[in-house]
């Protein structure tokens, strides 16, 4: 195998990658724009500088897990009358 199909091969393996991790990004920040009931825009979310995404996706968790635990106590202490 010649160095430039060698060469062409390694680049184009890395450009589908990309384009793999690329659409990956887009579909994580709609799905952030979903669960926040449109809090955020597309163009907020290209933005925000990696420290402040990072500070959002531990405060998205943080919530959800605070909600399910609440749900979760809610449930656990329901009781029927009969």
């Amino acid at each position: 195998m010649s160095v430039a199909r060698s060469n062409y091969q390694q680049v184009r393996a890395a450009q589908e990658k990309i384009d793999a991790e690329r659409k990956q990004l887009i579909a994580n920040m709609m799905d952030s724009i979903l669960y926040t009931e449109g809090a955020f825009s597309y163009h907020d979310l290209l933005v925000m500088e990696p420290g402040e995404i990072q500070i959002m996706i531990d405060r998205f968790s943080h919530k959800i897990e605070t909600e399910n635990n609440a749900r979760q106590s809610a449930a656990g202490k329901k009781s029927v009358s009969l």
